[in-house]
């Protein structure tokens, strides 16, 4: 949305322009990854039933509905094959209704857009039982907010109230996923917004470290495949002897998020980054000074 905001609530090129970009991006990474999770899922079985696995009706399905990205929309496939990859699913049928979202809010404005959204997404989500994840597009629409209000600086006096009522919400939901994720979606929006106004210099600075920035470079491969592993772990019979037990989690956090990390960078450098849209560039890390209250030279990295 920033390129949006900036350019005067346009999409720039179009949506043929925008819908080519967003899948070179995006869907040559996802199927790499697909791929790569149904053979995971095959090499886990017994060697005599893997076959007969693949063919089951329902796993069929659910690989096809993966490769059409659709597998949000049924309970049988959503968490299928590679749980993870259902908000992947989410993400593009959102894309495809951006062009839509751009228009409506050129004409309509902020608030008046974000309250048709949260109305229409809120009832398709109700009407389909809560089963299919409509309620995501508001989520995105308040990211989108947070963009504009970045660019615009219309409302920058009411963003820590915001940011604060989100925070508490969520402590006071946390009963339901439904109204859990609606505040967090406000609480971080307006987080971002407040920092792309230069407060809290001191988390600018945080998020700003050079570890953070290169975990940041590769955090779509790492989203794609870091269940693979975990899953792998957790069917070993090691995990099966101690589950529950903090020797499980020790070695969660200490052998296999590690491992996880240097296999998605491995696979960002072979699967991702042949299909950024642009160069890999030095990113210039905007390094604020918390005692001075201002920002240093950038860090390249």
């Amino acid at each position: 949305m920033l390129p949006v905001a900036r350019g005067g609530m346009k999409l720039a090129g179009g949506a043929g322009k925008f819908f080519k970009g967003r899948a070179h991006r995006i869907l040559p990474p996802y199927y790499i990854a697909l791929l790569a999770s149904i053979v995971v899922i095959v090499l886990l079985r017994p060697a005599g039933e893997r076959l007969a696995f693949l063919h089951e009706p329902g796993n069929e399905v659910s690989i096809v509905f993966h490769f059409l990205l659709i597998q949000n929309l049924s309970l049988r496939t959503f968490y299928g094959i590679n749980g993870p990859l259902w908000s992947i699913a989410t993400e593009c049928q959102i894309y495809l209704l951006f062009p839509f979202i751009v228009l409506a809010w050129r004409r309509a404005g902020t608030a008046i857009c974000l309250l048709g959204i949260f109305i229409l997404a809120h009832a398709a989500f109700h009407f389909c039982g809560e089963q299919i994840p409509f309620n995501y597009v508001f989520t995105f629409a308040l990211g989108a907010a947070a963009a504009v209000e970045s660019v615009e600086r219309r409302s920058e006096r009411w963003l820590p109230l915001v940011c604060c009522a989100g925070l508490i919400g969520y402590f006071f939901s946390m009963g339901s996923v439904i109204v859990s994720d609606l505040c967090v979606g406000i609480f971080v929006a307006a987080l971002m917004a407040m920092l792309s106004a230069g407060r809290l210099a001191w988390l600018r600075v945080m998020l700003s470290t050079r570890l953070l920035v290169w975990v940041g470079s590769f955090s779509y491969s790492l989203y794609l495949i870091h269940a693979l592993l975990q899953d792998w772990y957790l069917s070993t019979s090691f995990s099966a002897r101690h589950t529950g037990t903090a020797l499980q989690l020790i070695t969660m956090f200490l052998i296999v998020s590690p491992l996880n990390y240097g296999v998605a960078y491995l696979f960002y450098r072979v699967a991702e980054k042949p299909f950024l849209n642009r160069k890999r560039r030095p990113v210039d890390v905007a390094v604020f000074n918390p005692v001075l209250g201002q920002q240093d030279a950038p860090v390249s990295l």
